[in-house]
């Protein structure tokens, strides 16, 4: 899938991310792979968002993936307590689950 990922100006210390997809993909599918990529310990959260349903995929202490606020937008925010090698790993690992959606 093409993607393009944009540090988020209103955030100083790099820790927000959003993730421009390419074209639309169920938020169910990029939760099961974020899932299997983490072993099934990240909580889900269903948050209505006006007429959206907005999906928060969390590891504590470390990041949080938004799905829905926006069409074809992922966010990514991560923890101030998470390390940066922590930061670039749960990086890439979303960018591996995007770049294996079709």
């Amino acid at each position: 899938m093409n993607w393009e990922r944009t540090a988020n100006p209103g955030c100083q210390e790099g820790l927000s991310y959003t993730y421009h997809l390419g074209h639309p993909v169920s938020a169910d599918r990029i939760i099961f792979a974020l899932q299997a990529t983490y072993l099934g310990s990240l909580s889900v959260i269903e948050e209505p968002l006006g007429s959206r349903l907005c999906h928060r995929v969390l590891l504590k202490r470390r990041f949080e993936f938004r799905l829905g606020q926006r069409e074809k937008e992922i966010v990514l925010i991560h923890r101030i307590s998470a390390s940066d090698t922590l930061k670039i790993k749960d990086r890439g690992n979303l960018e591996s689950v995007l770049d294996g959606l079709k």
